[in-house]
């Protein structure tokens, strides 16, 4: 389905509505979105031949925002059940606006792996999707559910049930507030294992139950890539899932295993660790940053390199600024201009850029002398740096100016469309959006002008469609350029699947309805909503 505009509406709760009017018009926009569609496909599949079906849908729909009016705030419609508020407690209806949990929960939280937390007389507890009771509210905090297991708190301990209500960890574990904030900190499970301080020491309890790694630790962080990082005696070191020390505490700071290594800093200075244990690099550089693709870069002396997995140097520290390895190549600068090399440290394109980015899918976008185009991997111009500006690349297409005007350019470096337009949008569809003189029409991939720019605003194609008309009004033309519906409506529609289009309009009163064309513009239908 294609919409030509489409209301935003997120699944969260919403707060009192001051007035009865404005949330029956919320409502009925919630139900017409959900209920609507959902019966659309089958009520409309002999196109609009039956029209009490059709009335059916709105009366359901006004009985349903009759029912909802009693309730003084709710959730999004949603599948299968929807929350509602009466005098501060909330409860669950159906889709038939049937009441399926009275209202007595005091607060409720989201879905989360299958269930939902709630409270009930201070104390909480979990329902599933159904509304089912799967724990019962004795618990004196309960959060979200995540790998299975969620953070329970009784007496001022902290403890784990699983999806079925048990108490995996018992509540025995300490409350810890986050630095500098009045809040507790919330663990969560990670990597199967989770973070836990009991007499002020810390340590990692598995999903079993067991301590993993001892409360021992003055300060842990959550496991990465198998590893975390400890703190003992004011050092910091690593420890494997099993508790076994892997880097002793003799740093000053450890951050996670990111691409194979650790970076830790010690005396100020920063290096890296491995897996084995063992340094990579020895800690003598001002700033580093995370290996990715066996590479990482490093300054050393206020100059940036890079160095390998082994700590070997790549790139010397002799250059300005280096960007990490893309498509094999690194954006080198030693003083001014900007230039490429590989990963074996040979210099593929010359040092002669004012501005040069990553490689990407083979090409790069460059500036030399205020002029923009495109290299190849091995330094050819490919789209000549002759244009003030240039876009990314989008589906083997890259938008371009050049004296002020637009025009589009393939990978190749051949011009589509020449730069004779005041605006253009990317190809869509195999459509461009152009604009001149303040008027919007389309150009295919020849460049040839398949509607023409008399429109105050145009869409983009989906489906073999797009809508064209202005923010206030709209119609909806097809590939070949014909105005399958006019510019008249305030919405357009496209229903690929079912084969129709619709135009929303307004009547004098406020209420709205739907206009029914096929895909070739023939009038089908109305109906009121």
């Amino acid at each position: 389905m294609y919409d030509a505009v489409v209301p935003v509406i997120e699944n969260k709760l919403f707060t009192t509505m001051k007035y009865k009017v404005a949330l029956s018009l919320f409502v009925a926009v919630c139900i017409l979105l959900t209920v609507f569609n959902c019966i659309l496909d089958q009520v409309f599949e002999s196109r609009l031949k039956d029209e009490e079906d059709t009335s059916f849908v709105v009366q359901r729909v006004d009985e349903r925002v009759e029912i909802l009016k009693k309730y003084d705030r709710f959730s999004c419609i949603s599948d299968p059940y929807t929350a509602v508020c009466l005098d501060g407690k909330w409860g669950f209806i159906n889709s038939e606006c049937e009441e399926v949990v009275p209202c007595k929960y005091t607060e409720i939280g989201d879905l989360s792996d299958g269930l939902r937390r709630v409270c009930l007389d201070h104390k909480w507890g979990y329902i599933d999707s159904l509304c089912k009771e799967i724990v019962p509210c004795v618990y004196d905090d309960a959060r979200s559910f995540c790998e299975g297991m969620a953070c329970v708190y009784r007496g001022g301990k902290l403890g784990f049930i699983d999806k079925q209500g048990n108490e995996v960890i018992p509540c025995r574990y300490d409350k810890r507030r986050i630095r500098s904030h009045y809040q507790y900190e919330h663990p969560e499970f990670s990597d199967g294992l989770v973070r836990v301080c009991l007499n002020e020491k810390w340590g990692f309890v598995d999903k079993l139950g067991k301590e993993a790694v001892p409360c021992k630790y003055e300060e842990v962080k959550d496991f990465s890539c198998g590893f975390a990082p400890v703190c003992l005696a004011g050092k910091w070191g690593y420890v494997d899932k099993r508790g076994k020390t892997v880097v002793p505490c003799i740093y000053d700071e450890a951050r996670y295993f990111s691409g194979g290594c650790a970076r830790v800093r010690l005396a100020g200075k920063w290096g890296y660790v491995g897996k084995h244990g063992k340094e990579v690099a020895p800690c003598i550089y001002e700033e580093i940053k995370d290996f990715s693709d066996g590479f990482a870069r490093v300054c050393l002396g206020g100059k940036w390199g890079i160095i390998d997995m082994n700590g070997n140097n790549v790139i010397p520290c002799i250059h300005r600024s280096v960007g990490d390895f893309f498509d094999g190549l690194s954006v080198i600068c030693p003083d001014k201009q900007y230039g490429y090399v590989d990963k074996s440290g040979n210099e593929v394109t010359a040092c002669k850029y004012d501005v040069a980015g990553e490689h990407y899918n083979g090409l790069a976008r460059v500036c030399i002398n205020e002029k923009w185009g495109f290299i190849d991997r091995y330094g050819k111009e490919v789209v000549p740096c002759m244009y003030d500006y240039v876009a990314e690349f989008s589906n083997g297409f890259v938008r371009v100016k050049l004296d002020g005007k637009f025009g589009i350019v393939d990978s190749t470096g051949k011009v589509r469309v020449q730069c004779k337009y005041d605006n253009i949008h990317s190809f869509a569809g195999g459509f461009a959006g152009v604009s001149l003189n303040g008027r919007w029409g389309f150009v295919d991939e020849s460049g040839k002008e398949v509607v023409p720019c008399k429109y105050a605003d145009v869409g983009h194609f989906e489906d073999g469609f797009a809508w064209v008309g202005s923010n206030v009004i709209c119609g909806c033309v097809d590939t070949s350029g014909k105005l399958v519906v006019d510019v008249k409506y305030r919405t357009i529609s496209v229903y690929a699947n079912l084969g129709y289009i619709t135009g929303k309009f307004y009547y004098n009163d406020g209420s709205s309805g739907l206009d029914y064309y096929d895909f070739d513009g023939n009038y089908l239908g109305t109906k009121d909503i």
